[in-house]
């Protein structure tokens, strides 16, 4: 896996990583449900969660300074 400069992965470096695709209501923020999806083992780490053509890659928050997701462009 690579970060950019701006501190997010580039796609070629994850490419062949498993993708897990979710569906959120109009009214909810992506934040919530990529939380949600980690709260009940949708997406676990390594894998990636596609909301609204976005990707983002579930890490260990022990190595990413806390964050959970980081998003790929």
């Amino acid at each position: 896996m690579k970060l950019n400069s701006q501190g997010l992965v580039e796609a070629v470096s994850v490419q062949n990583i498993e993708r897990v695709f979710l569906k959120r209501k109009e009214s909810d923020p992506i934040k919530l449900r990529l939380a949600t999806a980690r709260n009940y083992g949708k997406v676990q780490i390594g894998q990636i969660a596609v909301i609204d053509g976005r990707e983002f890659l579930r890490v260990d928050p022990s190595k990413f300074n806390g964050s959970a997701w980081l998003e790929i462009k």
